[in-house]
């Protein structure tokens, strides 16, 4: 098979995912390839759309359209991803081919008042865009007031300050890939605040055409995260969850055996419903359906009007 001289690998133009292009470049690298890499940065309509939900705008696929056409019509080679925005079907042309290595996966809270969630007296504003978030927290406490906070991480640190929020939740992930971690004032348990499907975690995409591609991607891949997150975007497509469902799924492999947390909650955060499902790891869509299956199991009268209006993407 020839391998390529060069790469180009598109990713969106954010500091943290050039970041994390450059993340995936080291890894190329010691995988043994020889030849030069390069990038393109790509501004994404959900980049675009700072101050309004995504979900009436296309959901995830706004922070991936742009580079996957650009992956499709040849002007790079591969695309970098966050894997949670990624939508759950490529395009046809198109495949992830590599996942990395996770990177500490919960949410942590942010907060130039408070050193603690539960310090946040009842009307304290928490800026967020995740529905996922909202839901889980107005759970814990149905006092908060929720604002939409959108951007890179940077103009969410800031936005904290200047709009006078009680705080804000991101993901841990990108603000240690950042070296931004002395802003976390809590980091949230996984139990409480289950992360989104494949959170910390990048995808590689590249075209199905390209076998050596396909190839230098099965050399970096972690297989282990390679299970994981099939289990938890298996449930991601059972319950048609896109960024209109406040759904959480997290999977560990432990002792051979896949091991998946979900919870699903009522965007109002009125109710919760939580899964815990384990199988063999040889079969990851397995353990998923048993744990999306729990959920639909519990939910009233089989799903709900809430969750029908919110397909699969």
């Amino acid at each position: 098979m020839k391998q390529a001289h060069s790469l180009i690998i598109g990713t969106r133009a954010s500091p943290l995912a050039q970041l994390q292009g450059r993340l995936i470049k080291k890894t190329i690298e010691k995988s043994g390839f020889k030849g030069s890499i390069s990038f393109v940065h790509f501004e994404t309509k959900g980049d675009r759309l700072l101050d309004v939900p995504l979900q009436g705008f296309g959901g995830k696929g706004l922070f991936t359209m742009e580079i996957e056409r650009a992956l499709s019509n040849g002007a790079i080679d591969l695309a970098v991803h966050s894997l949670k925005d990624m939508a759950l079907q490529s395009p046809d042309d198109l495949t992830v081919c590599a996942y990395s290595k996770r990177e500490d996966p919960r949410d942590c809270f942010i907060s130039p008042h408070f050193s603690l969630m539960s310090q946040i007296p009842s009307g304290g504003i928490i800026g967020t865009a995740s529905l996922r978030r909202q839901a889980f927290l107005a759970h814990l406490n149905p006092g908060l007031a929720f604002t939409l906070i959108r951007g890179n991480v940077e103009t969410r640190l800031a936005k904290v300050v200047t709009e006078n929020m009680a705080g804000t939740i991101l993901s841990y992930a990108g603000l240690k890939r950042l070296g931004l971690e002395v802003h976390a004032q809590e980091l949230l348990s996984l139990e409480t605040m289950v992360p989104a499907p494949g959170q910390g975690v990048l995808a590689v995409q590249c075209r199905k055409d390209r076998t050596d591609l396909c190839a230098l991607g099965n050399a970096i891949t972690v297989p282990e995260v390679a299970l994981c997150v099939q289990a938890e975007r298996t449930v991601l497509d059972v319950l048609g969850g896109n960024c209109h469902t406040p759904l959480g799924a997290y999977c560990v492999l432990e002792g051979g055996q896949l091991k998946l947390h979900v919870k699903l909650g009522h965007p109002s955060g009125q109710c919760i419903f939580s899964a815990i499902e384990q199988g063999p790891a040889h079969n990851p869509h397995a353990v998923g359906m048993m744990a999306a299956k729990e959920i639909l199991k519990n939910l009233p009268q089989g799903l709900p009007a809430w969750l029908k209006a919110s397909p699969a993407e």
